[in-house]
């Protein structure tokens, strides 16, 4: 086998692990609703089940999709837009779901930050700066396409999946505290982890 193939196949193991964890989570918390509460909530300080959330599903999942984008970027090296785009996906969306998870949220995420550790602090500016910024990667990257010959498809996966991430994103940011925050998270973070799939499975066909 290639090494574009277990390239690939990282892509769809950092998102499937993803989807995995986030599940077994919401199984694991009794009294977890993914309609109302955050997956951090899964995974937060003091919950039983936590560190091994954290340390056997969501970092490997955050370095596999990181690594996926990396390597690829390698391939447009002389365009400066997907090569850019598709490295800030890996940082925004693949690294930092890693650092999220070794910085987690205070127990319940402590939705008031009042007496927020550290960790919550650090734990809420990398949530923020990942689904404000993950879409205008996507952008960069879908948009860097267009100048490629045989990509017009992805491009317009990929700036159809910018603009939802976007869209969804901020929806669910400014109502954070909604009771209904858990499903607008998980529908932000079901467009990305789509189109990770879709491009590793785009990359096997060609």
């Amino acid at each position: 086998m290639n090494n574009n193939k277990l390239t690939n196949y990282t892509g769809i193991l950092g998102a499937v692990l993803f989807i995995i964890t986030t599940i077994i989570g919401g199984y694991v918390f009794e009294g977890y609703s993914h309609i109302s509460q955050y997956i951090s909530e899964s995974y937060a300080s003091g919950t039983e089940y936590g560190h091994l959330l954290r340390w056997v599903g969501y970092v490997p999942s955050g370095l596999l999709m990181g690594g996926f984008c990396y390597v690829l970027a390698k391939q447009f090296k002389i365009n400066k837009y997907t090569r850019y785009g598709l490295i800030g996906f890996g940082i925004l969306y693949g690294l930092f779901t890693s650092l999220v998870s070794i910085f987690p949220c205070d127990f319940g995420c402590n939705r008031d930050y009042s007496d927020a550790s550290i960790s919550q602090v650090l734990h809420s500016v990398l949530s923020v700066l990942t689904y404000t910024l993950t879409p205008v990667c996507l952008f960069l990257f879908g948009l860097g396409l267009k100048k490629i010959d045989n990509f017009k498809t992805l491009s317009n996966i990929t700036l159809s999946m910018g603009l939802l991430g976007l869209i969804f994103g901020m929806v669910f940011l400014f109502n954070a505290n909604s009771p209904i925050a858990g499903l607008l998270q998980r529908t932000t973070d079901a467009v990305y982890l789509f189109w990770l799939i879709y491009y590793s499975i785009y990359n096997f066909n060609k």
